[in-house]
């Protein structure tokens, strides 16, 4: 936050010295001065404000507690879709490297070996074992919601 109140200030210091510019010249100089002034604050704000929520979210993903899917996947999904995720063939597809898809969670998949799990997990299983997945092995994929399942449903 710090960062981000020092290069508010920066920018109302260009801001304010662009002021004085266009005092001190020609119509045509202080416009083009203020111009370049404000482009130049606006391009390093933009640069500070994407740095800070860049931090942010990467502090919000680590504070995210992933054990209660861990352990649904473990006791549910494991033993087809293997511990690092990375499935056997055709029959277990990797998860890693894929987002998980809500309705096949919930309805299993047609032809396949994957069971519907909407009537043997509870809505919040289902909920934290998608983001387990979502999140595991490097996945850095969206996190689904309570209702997102209802919705899916």
């Amino acid at each position: 936050m710090k960062k981000l109140t020092l290069s508010l200030l920066a920018v109302l210091f260009i801001f304010s010295l662009s002021t004085v510019f266009v005092s001190c010249g020609s119509e045509e100089d202080a416009e083009k001065t203020a111009n370049d002034l404000t482009n130049q604050a606006t391009e390093e704000l933009d640069k500070k404000v994407e740095e800070v929520t860049e931090e942010v979210t990467e502090e919000v993903t680590e504070a995210v507690d992933y054990t209660a899917g861990k352990t649904v996947y473990a006791s549910k999904c494991q033993v087809c879709h293997q511990e690092n995720g990375e499935g056997m063939g055709e029959t277990f597809p990797a998860l890693k490297g894929k987002a998980s898809d809500l309705k096949i969670v919930l309805n299993g998949a047609e032809g396949t070996a994957m069971a519907a799990f909407k009537d043997q997990l509870s809505d919040q299983e289902i909920v934290d074992v998608t983001n387990y997945v979502n999140h595991a092995w490097d996945n850095n994929f969206d996190n689904v919601t309570l209702e997102d399942v209802a919705a899916a449903k």
